[in-house]
């Protein structure tokens, strides 16, 4: 057999019992190392690339996307959308409109301003806003964001994902039609937007099925299984309390067969509230806990949290903060206030309700991706170009010969990048000054900057225990038990940390690392 004709996964020829890739069809030493530095570069600017994409997309389906020539073809579910689009913003806006239908809008504006959907003030004010911003030379209008922008692209982003990752129901296009429910239809895309940010399948409830009271979808944890029952409440706007009484026993009136999440937005101008909100809805939910009943029996367990982003109450100012304030209804282990003896406690409690630590983290990271593919918008649109690769070769000054690009660090201070580069077994450090478009690429993206994930790229200084245990157990979660007692040798407690299985004793290490790093309270 001819070694054309020889299959790389064959046996090899020679009878070695080998594959020939092994054997005779095995490349030279250098090319093998040649393929695998190529290899181990590549996958390295893949991982960067993922992370920079679940940074701005989250954890459900990605951006499924193509382009050809000035058409970009967009996926949402099982259809494919196409246009001229330059952002992602651009999609959304069409995609809206495809959504609400021209036949709705025609009608809405055939009414007198003032009756209108609240939808059509939030395009009025964000057209005003961008016929002010200047256009750049790629044709994209940089604007300051306000709350009309972050209203209309908010629940734009939160109907694709919808649309993506699982359905959009024609009840909840209905609500969000009609003006007198169109809020409290508007938060419960967004409560289904986090829980998909969050990387939770969403389960529909069916919605002819009048033989019993239903929530607004089951959210799947995909790994574990666990499932919740999820509720949202939004309060009427302009009230001049926080009390979310009657939003807890509406929801609580309905019956759930699984743990119950239940969301509550106080819809208030976000100056209404200080630093005392967290203690005054953990006293008004203590209350409810012994008081509340529904048709005379005990309410049920709950997780809650209340959020409150009223972009929608000034759509001319800058957006305001995002807040979420997690609760534990007749659930002591979980939300604000809860006191764990031992940093250790505090983390296993956390872990065992990592999903609903993930959605507010993404409920306070939620933000409205600008680009299809991930990359970093200043790099995407031109105003900056991605300059400095980790293991792509450059000429350094007036130096002779190609240099590796090793690793680099941006001062934001200086506004330079620091630069590592290799030439033959020598290291040349190379500092360049970074344009204000490069520096806000940074400060976006600090970590895939050099097209490399860099998990330390300007990663703040843990304050609490807590911070400092997750700091270490981030490295010593997987180190084999037998290095965690060496370093743990001294313990005047060894022969019981020795029966521990690798997880607890990882902690064990963990917990004293951080009680030694951080001294007093957790």
């Amino acid at each position: 057999m001819s070694e054309i004709e020889q299959r790389r996964i064959d046996p090899c020829s020679c009878g070695s019992g080998k594959r020939y890739k092994h054997c005779h069809g095995a490349f030279p030493a250098p090319w093998n190392d040649i393929l695998e530095k190529g290899f181990q570069a590549g996958k390295a600017r893949h991982d960067a690339e993922q992370a920079r994409r679940r940074h701005q997309q989250g954890h459900g389906k990605p951006i499924i996307s193509a382009k050809l020539g000035d058409v970009q073809f967009v996926g949402v579910g099982n259809s494919v959308r196409y246009g001229t689009w330059k952002t992602f913003e651009d999609f959304l806006d069409t995609n809206l409109k495809l959504v609400f239908g021209k036949h709705w809008a025609d009608k809405e504006l055939a009414k007198p301003e003032n009756e209108r959907h609240p939808l059509f003030s939030w395009i009025a004010e964000y057209a005003r806003q961008l016929d002010l911003a200047p256009a750049a030379p790629s044709g994209i209008k940089t604007m300051k964001s306000v709350g009309a922008h972050s209203a209309y692209f908010g629940l734009a982003y939160n109907l694709y994902l919808l649309q993506h990752n699982s359905e959009l129901k024609r009840r909840l296009l209905r609500r969000l039609r009609l003006r007198s429910e169109f809020h409290g239809a508007y938060y419960e895309t967004c409560v289904a937007a986090t829980c998909i940010l969050a990387g939770l399948k969403l389960e529909l409830e069916d919605e002819g099925d009048a033989s019993s009271t239903h929530c607004e979808f089951y959210a799947v944890e995909p790994v574990s299984g666990r499932k919740f029952w999820v509720e949202a409440k939004s309060r009427s706007p302009g009230k001049d309390h926080t009390n979310i009484r009657d939003q807890l026993y509406k929801a609580f009136k309905k019956s759930a067969d699984v743990e119950r999440i239940v969301f509550v937005d106080l819809n208030v101008r976000d100056e209404t509230l200080d630093e005392t909100v967290a203690d005054v809805l953990t006293s008004a939910v203590r209350e409810c806990e012994l008081t509340m009943t529904i048709d005379g029996q005990p309410t049920p367990k709950a997780f809650i949290f209340v959020t409150n982003f009223p972009a929608h109450l000034n759509i001319q100012a800058k957006p305001p903060r995002r807040m979420i304030v997690p609760l534990g209804f007749k659930r002591p282990e979980f939300g604000v206030g809860v006191g764990y003896r031992t940093v250790e406690e505090a983390f296993k409690a956390k872990r065992a309700h990592a999903p609903l630590y993930l959605l507010m983290d993404r409920f306070k990271a939620y933000s409205i991706p600008s680009t299809f593919d991930g990359e970093i918008p200043q790099f995407s649109f031109g105003t900056a170009k991605r300059r400095w690769v980790v293991g792509e070769e450059y000429t350094v000054g007036d130096t002779e010969g190609l240099f590796v690009l090793e690793s680099g660090i941006v001062l934001p201070e200086s506004k330079e990048a620091a630069l590592v580069f290799k030439h033959g077994g020598d290291l040349v450090i190379h500092r360049d000054t970074l344009s204000d478009a490069e520096l806000e690429a940074y400060n976006a993206h600090p970590e895939t900057f050099f097209s490399i994930l860099d998990r330390n790229a300007r990663k703040e200084r843990p304050e609490t225990q807590l911070e400092w245990f997750e700091f270490a157990y981030s490295t010593y979660k997987d180190t084999a038990k037998e290095q965690l007692l060496e370093f743990m040798k001294d313990a005047p407690n060894i022969e019981e940390l020795r029966e521990l299985d690798q997880d607890e004793l990882a902690i064990r290490y963990c917990g004293g690392f951080a009680r030694g790093a951080c001294p007093g309270s957790h």
